[in-house]
């Protein structure tokens, strides 16, 4: 019986690329959840417990950086910080400031290396 490696919480606008990191993900062995934006993966961190976010920094509503924000909010009352990963498409740069301040933990830009990108949740998550 194989067991998940990790919970991970995918938040991104676009539905192809949540489908496709989803999949990818999932076919890996962790068990993956969905929010097509930031209000609705604040929701589900609430509720839930993730052992990773990965979530895209271009989103309506709720930038990528505002949900790192808030998830340092909430976890200051005790509960545990899942590592934060950003995705992005943009030419612009996260500051260093802004990924400090915030406690995102990697930021990576899109479309994805997949082979990257478990190596990197490997170590965030230790799954």
């Amino acid at each position: 019986m194989e067991t998940t490696k990790a919970r991970v919480l995918l938040i991104d606008y676009e539905e192809t690329h949540r489908n496709i990191y989803a999949s990818f993900l999932r076919y890996e062995g962790y068990s993956v959840t969905t929010a097509p934006d930031g209000i609705e993966g604040i929701g589900l961190l609430r509720r839930g417990r993730y052992d990773l976010v990965l979530c895209s920094t271009e989103m309506p509503y709720m930038s990528g950086i505002d949900v790192a924000r808030a998830v340092k909010e909430f976890s200051a009352d005790g509960r545990r910080k899942p590592p934060i990963i950003l995705m992005t498409s943009r030419k612009r740069q996260v500051l260093q400031e802004e990924i400090r301040d915030n406690g995102i933990d990697m930021v990576m830009p899109k479309p994805l290396k997949l082979d990257y990108l478990l190596e990197t949740i490997k170590t965030l998550s230790g799954a």
